[in-house]
C-alpha cells in the first residue's frame, strides 16, 4: 500500500467513523433520554422529549457513515494482514500510527468529559445539590459510544506493537500518546486532591465570604471528587500501559526506559510538582511576612490559617506525586545502569535548578526595581511597599533553596567527571535556556529604558523617568547577571568540546587502533562481524570510563556491540 493510498484510506476511515459516533451518539441519547421521560427522570435523568429532527438526522448520520467506514476499513484491514512487505510497511507506518493515535485521543478526551460530567451529576445528587447543565442520559450516551472506539484502537495498537518491532515515528506517536494521557491522568488526579482538601480546609476554618449559603462547598466538592476518580482512571491505566511496555520490551523491541518521551515524562511530572509547591510555599512566606510586618490582609486566626498554613497543606498532593515519581524514575535508573542513574539525576538537578533560579531572577528583579523606586523617591515607604516586598522577598528565599543545593550538586559533579557532565544535552540546555531567557528579558527593558532616556533629553514629556525605567533597568542588571555567569560556562564547555587529535593511530587490514592521551585508561573494542576497531579510552585522573563506556553503549547504531577488554 503506498502513501498516497494509505492516506487516502485512513483520512476517509476517520472521518466516516466520525459522523457514524455522531449518529450513534444522538440515537443513544434519543433511547436514553426517552427512557429517563418514561421513568420520572429519577433514575437516568430527565428532560423534555427530542424532536423527529434530531432523530432524522442520527439515522441519516449512521446511514452513510457506517457503510463508508466499514468498506474502509475492511480495505485498510486487507492493507495490514499479512506477511508481506506491503503489509509490513502499514504497520510500521507512520500514518497509521498518526491515524490510531488521533482517533484514541479524540475518543478519550470525550469520554473523559462524559465521565466528569456524569460523576459530577452523581455526586451532586448524592449530596444534595443542584447538578444543572445538560442531561446526564447525554453524558451516558457519549460515554457509551466514545469507549468502544478509544477501547479498539487502543486495543489494535497494542498489537501492532508486540506483532511488529516499531520504530522511528511509528513507535514514538504511539508512546507520546501515552505519556501525554498519563500526565494528564496525574494533573486530573493531583489537581483534584488538591482542591479537595483545599475545600475542605475553608469549611474547618470558617471565615465568613467563602460561599454566599452554608453548603457552598458542596458545589466545588462534588466536581474535584469527579476530578480524582476521573484521573486517576486515566493515570492508572496509562501508567499500567506503560508498564505493560517496559514489562514487554524483548517483544516490543525496544526499552521503553530509554526513550525520550519517558524521560520527559518524569521530568514534566517533576517540574509541575516543583513549581506548583514552589509558588505554594512563597504564597506562605509572603503571608507569613505581612503578618509580621503588621499589613496583612487579615489579623484573626483564621485568616492567618487560611493565608499561611492553608498554601503549604494544599501542595502536599502535589509534593507527593513529584516525589513518588522522582523516586520511581531513580529507582528505574539503577536498575539499568550507573549511567542511566547518573542521567537521571543530572536532569532532575537541572530541572530544580531552572524552577529555582526562575524564582530568583522574578523575585530580584521586582524586589530591586522596588527598591530605586524608593531611593528615587518615586514610591512611598508605606504599606502597600511593604505588602508587595514581602512577596518579592518569599519569592527570593523558594528561589535560593531551590537553586543554590541544585546548582552545587551540579558544579560538584561537573568537576568530578568533566568529560561527561561539560558535554550532555541536559547541561548543554540548561545553560542555553538560561542565557537565552535572560537575553530574551534583557534586550526589550534595555531597549525601552534607551528610548526614555532619548526621549526624555529630545524634549519629550511624560511620565518621570524614575517611575518609568526603575523595573526595565532593574530587569536589565539581573538578566545580564545571570546571562554573563551562564554565558562563561557554555563557552568553556564549548571550547572543551573541541575534537582532540589522536596520538597514535595504527591501521592494519580490517582492524585500527586509537589512542587519546591522559590516564587512567581503559581498552574498549567494538565488533561486528567481519569488522573490529580497537579502542584505548583515556582520561584525566578520577574519570569514570566505565560510565563514559556504559553511555557510549546506549548510542550505539543496531548490530553494533561494545566490548571490555
Amino acid at each position: 500500500m503506498d502513501i498516497a493510498k494509505r492516506l487516502y484510506l485512513y483520512v476517509v476511515s476517520a472521518v466516516s467513523l466520525l459522523v457514524l459516533s455522531i449518529g450513534l451518539y444522538n440515537l443513544v441519547a434519543v433511547v436514553l433520554g426517552e427512557l429517563a421521560d418514561a421513568l420520572g427522570a429519577s433514575i437516568i435523568g430527565g428532560g423534555g422529549s427530542t424532536g423527529r429532527e434530531q432523530v432524522s438526522l442520527a439515522i441519516a448520520l449512521v446511514a452513510v457513515g457506517s457503510p463508508v467506514f466499514a468498506v474502509h476499513w475492511l480495505l485498510v484491514g486487507r492493507g495490514w494482514r499479512g506477511s508481506d512487505d506491503t503489509a509490513r510497511n502499514d504497520r510500521h507506518s507512520a500514518i497509521r500510527a498518526l491515524h490510531l493515535g488521533l482517533v484514541g485521543t479524540v475518543a478519550l478526551a470525550f469520554g473523559a468529559y462524559a465521565a466528569l460530567e456524569l460523576l459530577d451529576y452523581v455526586f451532586g445528587t448524592l449530596l444534595g445539590t443542584d447538578p444543572g447543565g445538560a442531561r446526564p442520559s447525554d453524558h451516558v450516551a457519549l460515554l457509551l459510544v466514545a469507549a468502544p472506539v478509544w477501547w479498539y484502537h487502543q486495543r489494535r495498537r497494542s498489537i501492532d506493537l508486540r506483532h511488529d518491532r516499531l520504530s522511528r515515528a511509528a513507535a514514538w506517536i504511539t508512546r507520546l500518546q501515552r505519556y501525554a494521557w498519563a500526565f494528564v491522568g496525574l494533573v486530573l488526579l493531583v489537581g483534584g486532591v488538591s482542591q479537595v482538601i483545599e475545600t475542605l480546609l475553608s469549611v474547618l476554618i470558617g471565615r465568613e465570604g467563602f460561599g454566599g449559603g452554608a453548603d457552598w462547598w458542596l458545589v466545588p466538592l462534588t466536581w474535584s471528587l469527579a476530578t480524582v476518580v476521573v484521573g486517576a482512571g486515566l493515570f492508572w491505566f496509562q501508567a499500567d500501559d506503560a508498564r505493560r511496555a517496559v514489562s514487554d520490551a524483548e517483544t516490543v523491541g525496544e526499552d521503553d526506559r530509554a526513550s525520550a518521551l519517558r524521560a520527559t515524562y518524569f521530568g514534566a511530572v517533576i517540574l509541575v510538582a516543583l513549581s506548583n509547591v514552589g509558588v505554594t510555599v512563597a504564597s506562605s512566606l509572603a503571608e507569613l511576612g505581612r503578618w509580621v510586618l503588621g499589613v496583612s490582609d487579615g489579623t484573626d486566626t483564621s485568616a492567618f490559617l487560611e493565608l499561611v498554613v492553608g498554601p503549604p497543606l494544599v501542595a502536599i498532593p502535589f509534593a507527593i506525586a513529584g516525589w513518588l515519581h522522582w523516586a520511581a524514575w531513580r529507582r528505574e535508573g539503577a536498575g539499568r545502569s550507573p549511567v542511566a542513574l547518573a542521567a537521571v539525576e543530572r536532569l532532575a538537578l537541572h530541572l530544580t535548578a531552572a524552577v529555582g533560579i526562575i524564582f530568583l531572577a522574578v523575585g530580584t528583579a521586582q524586589l530591586l526595581g522596588r527598591l530605586f523606586e524608593v531611593a528615587l523617591a518615586v514610591a512611598a515607604d508605606n504599606d502597600f511597599l511593604r505588602f508587595e516586598l514581602a512577596w518579592f522577598v518569599a519569592q527570593i528565599v523558594v528561589g535560593a533553596v531551590l537553586w543554590i543545593p541544585a546548582w552545587t550538586l551540579v558544579m560538584r559533579r561537573r568537576l568530578a567527571t568533566p568529560i561527561t557532565e561539560r558535554h550532555v544535552t541536559a547541561g548543554r540546555a540548561y545553560l542555553y535556556l538560561a542565557v537565552g531567557a535572560a537575553l530574551i528579558a534583557a534586550v526589550p527593558s534595555a531597549a525601552f529604558s534607551l528610548y526614555r532616556v532619548v526621549d526624555t533629553l529630545l524634549g519629550g514629556r511624560g511620565v518621570a523617568l524614575g517611575s518609568d525605567l526603575s523595573i526595565p533597568i532593574a530587569v536589565v542588571i539581573v538578566a545580564s547577571v545571570i546571562a554573563l555567569y551562564h554565558a562563561r560556562l557554555l563557552l568553556s564547555d564549548l571550547r572543551s568540546a573541541a575534537p582532540a587529535q589522536p596520538s597514535a593511530v595504527a591501521v592494519a587490514g580490517a582492524s585500527a587502533i586509537v589512542e587519546v592521551a591522559a590516564q587512567p585508561s581503559a581498552v574498549v573494542t567494538a565488533t561486528v562481524p567481519g569488522v573490529s576497531l580497537a579502542l584505548t579510552l583515556r582520561g584525566p585522573a578520577g574519570t569514570d570510563l566505565e560510565s563514559v563506556a556504559d553511555a557510549l553503549r546506549e548510542h550505539l547504531p543496531p548490530g553494533l556491540v561494545l566490548e571490555d577488554h
